[in-house]
């Protein structure tokens, strides 16, 4: 049966079901209980912890000497 342009197409019936197989879930779980597995997220972690702190280094301190210069400064600014 012809279908003419402009007309909709029939809708295809049954429609199957979406969804995962059990096999797929099975598959999951044993590689994530591999030894393998358990290393590169391990690995991985620690990889991403050194880059956290590399991302947030602690601020550096100012010396004791220029921190009085700097509340000097400042106190000479207000006076004028």
């Amino acid at each position: 049966m012809p279908v003419k342009i402009g007309e909709p197409l029939p809708p295809e019936y049954p429609r199957p079901k979406k969804f995962e197989s059990p096999k797929a879930e099975e598959k999951m779980k044993a590689l994530k209980d591999s030894s393998e597995f358990k290393e590169m997220d391990k690995e991985l972690k620690e990889y991403l912890k050194k880059k956290e702190d590399l991302f947030n280094p602690e601020a550096p301190t100012p010396s004791l000497k220029d921190a009085t210069e700097s509340i000097s400064i400042k106190d000479k600014g207000t006076e004028r």
